[in-house]
């Protein structure tokens, strides 16, 4: 009986010797950025960890209370599911959790991918579909080709083409008169009842 029980231990020990151990997850700063935001927007809701699981179920994307609290002590990585569910269970907008919290719009933060500080405001201004890319090419950017069709094909965007286009003209022109005629177009145009439709014809 002694001897089975000496052989029993040996294999545990022999097996918790090989098992390989847990590769501890790397995080981004952007990474970083969603488990504080994940942390800070559960406690602005007032709800523990269980209570968050509880609403993660309710909605069909199963998340224990000890897989949350992972998240928030950055031991897990969140994937784009989960962001989208956590995005509804805690009532607040996707890319909010992308946002840095910062008190004053001209504080830098580390955005992965983007090689220099980005200003607090030109992140949350780029999340928001709102402003020029926080890195890339302006131009490639402008033209919205990833915006959705409905987007692409509405009377805003071919409004933003058209307002585009007169810019680039008058960025080239040198003839004060011209110049004057084409700054008088881009005003009407910004100015117009159909500029702010979101999209919508």
């Amino acid at each position: 009986m002694r001897s089975r029980n000496i052989s029993t231990n040996i294999r545990r020990m022999t097996t918790d010797h090989e098992r390989p151990k847990r590769r501890r997850v790397e995080l981004g700063p952007t990474g970083n950025t969603v488990r504080e935001n994940l942390a800070r927007f559960r406690k602005l809701r007032s709800l523990s960890l269980r209570e968050l699981s509880s609403r993660m179920t309710d909605i069909g994307r199963v998340l224990s209370p000890n897989a949350l609290s992972d998240i928030e002590m950055g031991g897990r990585r969140v994937d784009v599911d989960d962001l989208m569910a956590l995005s509804i269970a805690l009532n607040v907008h996707p890319a909010s959790f992308l946002t840095p919290d910062s008190a004053t719009k001209s504080e830098l933060f580390a955005v992965t991918g983007a090689r220099n500080p980005v200003r607090a405001d030109h992140v949350y201004e780029w999340l928001h579909a709102g402003s020029s890319p926080v890195a890339g090419d302006i131009v490639e950017y402008l033209e919205g080709t990833w915006r959705p069709r409905w987007f692409r094909e509405s009377k805003h965007a071919r409004l933003l083409r058209e307002y585009h286009d007169l810019q680039d003209k008058l960025y080239d022109e040198k003839d004060p008169a011209v110049r004057a005629d084409l700054e008088a177009q881009l005003q009407r145009l910004h100015d117009g009842p159909d500029w702010w439709t979101d999209g919508d014809d």
